[in-house]
């Protein structure tokens, strides 16, 4: 009879997050907007415009969207609705599945409704789907299997091409991936250096991602990949040579039986010095020097690309930054403050490259939100639950999760009730506007 319940409880538990996760997908499913008119409509328009004539971004176009930017924000055209049309739902589908998939990883039900709760938030605000990706790949990040060490080089290789490809749509969108996977990598190495164990692994896993992101990035900028693709390939080549070479050297080498224990010494020693040149290593060191030097003298520019990039976004930030309710930022400094004190608990308790992660991008949303000081509030406000609701589904102790949950409460509420909805200045400035 227990048993029978329990498989009904477990039943009803599936039924229930499925039909949830189903309405979520159809009642917000995101659709392209056509050409309209306005500051705004504008620029959407210009980046749609922009990559349907093959221009190249940090050349012949700069902005702080990249060559592949319509996806998240542009208007919708003849030639590119289904593009993005696939890959918003494409979007919007995955972080349906890495919300359900981390739920399932979830153990108390404190963890799982509040991760929930804080997704469902994004979704009530309309969260447009650059932010989206971000929260997607951050709660990707939360995944426990990542750091395994048994598959932590193939999710380094992974994310880091998902990462590279969200360079080329927006410039916040490429840092905050980046950034946080670069991050979450490096606080593992450092785990790693302390206990003296998988040294190499960690530091192979971080090269990998800055390869892999650097390599999907380069290939991609390009209006037509295929030039790219055949330096790449070019790259490739000369590290696979250099590699199958220096193994072969490698293992003739090791067959040979040297007599004399000097002599045997000083092979030894050798062997040491070279071993990080030879075989697989040394296609991998040499795919990377090359990759660099090709990246720095190709046309176009990644480097480029970012510099303008981030010129035209610092610069746009200042020119867009207005003085605002002081009451705002002091809320908000007072949640970020909080937060970054459960981040500092969480760091303790060997979460350290996640808690980086998490403080980057708090960071970030706060600048984007306080600098512009208008509707982009909303976005630091909503994002504030979400990212506590992830360090409650990493704490390790219940007392962590629990102290969490009431800051989550109670300085979400008080952010988005007091701070913003009857603000003075929400209330003057979108008076005006409408």
């Amino acid at each position: 009879m227990n048993k029978n319940l329990k498989l009904l409880k477990l039943g009803l538990y599936y039924i229930t997050i499925t039909v949830l996760v189903v309405y979520l997908f159809i009642i917000f499913l995101p659709l392209p907007w056509g050409i309209g008119v306005g500051l705004d409509p504008s620029w959407t328009y210009g980046i749609s415009r922009a990559a349907a004539d093959k221009l190249i971004f940090g050349r012949d176009i700069i902005f702080t969207y990249g060559p592949f930017g319509y996806l998240v924000q542009g208007a919708a055209l003849e030639d590119n609705f289904f593009a993005i049309a696939f890959f918003r739902i494409g979007a919007h589908l995955a972080c349906l599945g890495v919300t359900v998939a981390k739920l399932g990883q979830l153990k108390t039900n404190l963890q799982k409704l509040a991760l929930v709760i804080s997704v469902l938030f994004t979704y009530l605000i309309n969260f447009t789907t650059d932010y989206r990706v971000i929260f997607t790949f951050l709660i990707l990040l939360s995944w426990d299997n990542i750091l395994n060490n048994k598959s932590i080089r193939w999710w380094s290789l992974g994310l880091g091409a998902i990462a590279g490809f969200c360079l080329l749509t927006k410039f916040t969108v490429g840092v905050s991936t980046v950034g946080a996977l670069i991050l979450l990598l490096l606080g593992n190495l450092y785990n790693s250096l302390r206990s003296q164990s998988n040294v190499e692994l960690s530091i192979l896993a971080l090269v990998d991602a800055i390869i892999a992101a650097t390599s999907v990035a380069f290939l991609f900028l390009n209006p037509y990949p295929l030039l790219s693709l055949h330096k790449l390939l070019i790259c490739a080549a000369l590290a696979g040579v250099f590699g199958t070479t220096t193994w072969f050297i490698e293992r003739q080498q090791s067959r040979k039986q040297l007599s004399q224990v000097t002599e045997e010494t000083r092979t030894t020693k050798f062997n040491n010095l070279t071993r990080q040149l030879f075989g697989w290593r040394g296609f991998y060191w040499v795919y990377s020097l090359s990759l660099l030097i090709t990246v720095l003298a190709s046309e176009p520019s990644l480097l480029a690309f970012i510099a303008t990039s981030l010129d035209v976004s610092s610069g746009y930030s200042s020119a867009m930054s207005g003085v605002a309710s002081p009451w705002e930022v002091r809320c908000a400094l007072l949640g970020v403050v909080f937060v970054l004190a459960l981040l500092r608990v969480l760091a303790r308790e060997n979460s350290l490259g996640f808690s980086l992660s998490l403080a980057f991008l708090l960071w970030l949303t706060f600048k984007h939100g306080f600098v512009r000081q208008d509707g982009h509030v909303l976005i630091f406000i909503f994002s504030l639950p979400l990212i506590v609701s992830l360090i409650i589904a990493k704490a390790r102790s219940m007392r962590l999760a629990k102290f969490a949950t009431g800051i989550r409460l109670g300085d979400g509420w008080h952010l988005r009730s007091r701070c913003w909805w009857f603000s003075p200045l929400y209330m003057g400035r979108w008076g005006d506007a409408i």
